[in-house]
């Protein structure tokens, strides 16, 4: 919020005024849902009301953009590998485009598209107009629901995620360490995410969409056990980040299997089982 407070200010002082139009500056991703850690890199976009003069106003929130990211990743969030920055054309848009670009993502479901809802779908309002972000997500959650086949392919999604597990029920290591984030946490994101869409359920961050979900009476009790395996996960990565910094080593998302005890050992194994089965627990739960 502050960078953009100062990308804002940076923008009347080059003379280009104040925001020509309202407009709401999304975070996105796993920083949306405060699940990011010591390891985030940028994820934002903006969302701009429409006007006659949308492509002007989008060459000057994609402006503003720029300066936010460079503001970011100078106070050491660095910038987006993929681009996904609102100083970017493809996440900088009015109401009406981002309608139709989620319409088009829900309707194609292509992998790029789907990548593109993981990444979306979960956006926080940090600054601006509050209304406006409210009418896009109404417009986001009400497309995604009606359209079964795209929750299909999102739970598909889920159904390739073995958990890192080896043939023998080991935990499957990279350099030593095993990555928690890509065969633990997505999955159990992306299913958490899945069952919110289907249920209209628009809290962001995944502990608290386990708790929507189960206060329900269509969804299996153990779906709140997943919000729990998350916030496991997250203080592993966590415990490892710090111990990688006070190492001088930059901060990850694999954890050193070795500074494990026993019984977080048997834990992270678990969880990897749950993960196997979420494919079971999905269509169970929105196809049954």
């Amino acid at each position: 919020r502050e960078a953009v407070r100062l990308a804002e200010a940076m923008m009347c002082e080059e003379g280009r005024g104040d925001p020509p139009v309202d407009y709401a500056m999304l975070m996105l991703g796993s920083a949306a849902r405060g699940e990011s850690l010591l390891a985030a890199d940028q994820d934002h976009a903006i969302l701009f009301a429409d006007s006659e003069d949308d492509e002007a106003n989008r060459a000057w929130f994609m402006e503003l953009g720029g300066h936010v990211a460079d503001i970011l990743d100078a106070a050491g969030i660095p910038y987006c590998s993929g681009d996904v920055m609102s100083r970017n054309a493809n996440w900088c848009r009015s109401l009406a485009g981002w309608r139709l670009t989620i319409s088009d993502w829900v309707r194609r479901a292509r992998p790029r598209d789907l990548m593109n809802v993981d990444i979306f779908f979960d956006f926080l309002l940090v600054h601006g107009n509050a209304a406006l972000a409210g009418q896009l997500q109404a417009a986001m959650s009400g497309r995604a629901a009606r359209r079964g086949e795209f929750l299909k392919q999102l739970a598909h999604n889920v159904s390739n995620h073995s958990g890192g597990r080896t043939l023998f029920g080991g935990l499957r290591t990279e350099d030593g360490r095993f990555n928690m984030k890509a065969n633990l946490g997505l999955p159990l994101v992306e299913t958490l995410r899945v069952l919110s869409i289907s249920r209209g359920i628009e809290v962001r961050a995944s502990a608290a969409r386990a708790a929507a979900l189960v206060a329900r009476d269509d969804i299996p009790p153990e779906v709140g056990r997943l919000g729990e395996d998350v916030a496991v996960l997250l203080r592993l990565v966590l415990r490892q980040q710090i111990a990688d910094i006070a190492a001088g080593q930059p901060p990850g998302v694999k954890v050193d299997l070795k500074a494990l005890s026993g019984a977080e050992t048997s834990l992270v194994k678990s969880i990897a089982g749950t993960v196997a089965r979420l494919d079971t627990l999905l269509t169970d739960t929105l196809f049954s």
